[in-house]
């Protein structure tokens, strides 16, 4: 197992959030901080690109590069609803290399990869690809000032392959 951690701050407290944030020691500072995550990897070999995540770990492997998928955010973790897997839209767009648009105005996302338009709309059951609507499981929610999106609908609608491993409770998206 590849752990990945992070220092947080400079207080001296006790466990505040177990299990991932731990009271460490550090000599010349006094008490800090760190969050440690395990790093998310493919349970199986991956040809080419890949994105890798695990629930109840704010991290996202994208080809072996991790970092949090809210920036500068250790505490923020995928939600589940209806069974699918909510991420952040630019994180996930971004990662399947995606330009990704938003729009306030009426909670819009519109996100461009090669010549897949993928429109969508919070709290909409319907996405549209290629100006094809197609049905959710779960529709794009804002959460805590986030839009979230559904991760395998969006990544198969820009010819990803999605993967889950119940063991170890982590999704691994294939890019072509």
């Amino acid at each position: 197992r590849e752990i990945y951690s992070y220092e947080l701050a400079f207080w001296d407290t006790e466990l505040i959030y177990p299990p991932a944030i731990y009271r460490c020691g550090r000599p010349t500072d006094g008490m800090g901080l760190m969050a440690i995550f395990e790093v998310p990897k493919p349970q199986e070999e991956v040809e080419g690109n890949y994105i890798c995540m695990m629930l109840d770990n704010p991290l996202i492997n994208v080809c072996g590069n991790v970092y949090p998928m809210e920036e500068n955010n250790y505490f923020f973790k995928p939600v589940i609803e209806n069974d699918r897997t909510l991420v952040p839209m630019r994180a996930i767009f971004e990662a399947l290399g995606a330009e990704v648009s938003w729009y306030p105005e009426d909670r819009t996302i519109v996100a461009v990869r090669g010549g897949t338009t993928v429109f969508m709309q919070v709290d909409d059951w319907y996405m549209s690809v290629n100006d094809e609507w197609i049905a959710l499981d779960a529709p794009p929610r804002i959460v805590n000032d986030r839009t979230l999106i559904p991760l395998r609908a969006v990544a198969e609608a820009f010819g990803a392959q999605v993967g889950w491993d119940e063991a170890t409770q982590t999704v691994t998206v294939e890019l072509y």
